[in-house]
């Protein structure tokens, strides 16, 4: 029953070119990031190549103005966004109702972070990694978390360099096939060669 509403609050945030396209099963293969006081205290803050930044924080109750963002603001979603010249130059979403790393036992109170966009002319300038520890050094403080979840496909190679520097672990990679939300023949494998033996396995959690 609680997946089956914790599917039903998901598909709420997506639009329904999303919703249709999670209707047709496919692989299921990322990377899953953990964040916690413990791995930002062990990694160096990051340097943004800019002067000065300014990171916003959106939910339900405080919307951005832009459509695409307010459009996922539903339920527990809450969005970051850095503004450079009244544009949105990098924004993220962090949501408690992705339900990917429960499904394969790892902490189902934890929120994942998700869709991850940098405006072409900002790459380059660490906004990725800058943003991601804002948003794991927020939710922690704010008491909302103990750990904050991304998952990044293994081809992304620049997001899993990005997750390294901002401060998260890779503590597994996750496999399966995915249909409606729901992943199927789920395998958890060892984590990314490059964080080295630092993995654990779900019991650890």
């Amino acid at each position: 029953m609680n997946v089956a509403l914790t599917l039903l609050r998901r598909l709420r945030q997506l639009t329904l070119r999303e919703a249709v396209k999670s209707l047709v099963p496919h692989k299921f293969d990322v990377y899953l990031y953990e964040g916690t006081p413990g791995t930002l205290d062990a990694t160096p803050p990051v340097s943004p190549r800019l002067e000065s930044t300014t990171i916003e924080r959106y939910s339900a109750q405080r919307l951005s103005g832009v459509p695409y963002i307010d459009a996922k603001l539903k339920g527990t979603c809450e969005a970051y966004a850095v503004w450079i010249d009244g544009e949105v130059a990098h924004r993220c979403f962090c949501s408690w109702e992705i339900s990917h790393p429960r499904q394969f036992g790892f902490d189902a109170s934890a929120p994942v972070l998700f869709d991850g966009w940098t405006r072409p002319e900002h790459r380059g300038k660490r906004l990725h990694p800058l943003v991601r520890r804002h948003v794991m050094e927020d939710t922690l403080r704010r008491g909302v978390a103990k750990r904050v979840y991304s998952e990044i496909t293994p081809s992304n190679i620049a997001s899993l360099k990005g997750n390294q520097r901002s401060g998260s672990r890779c503590v597994a990679r996750l496999q399966g096939i995915k249909f409606a939300g729901l992943i199927f023949r789920r395998q958890v494998l060892p984590p990314h060669p490059s964080d080295g033996p630092d993995g654990v396995s779900p019991g650890a959690h």
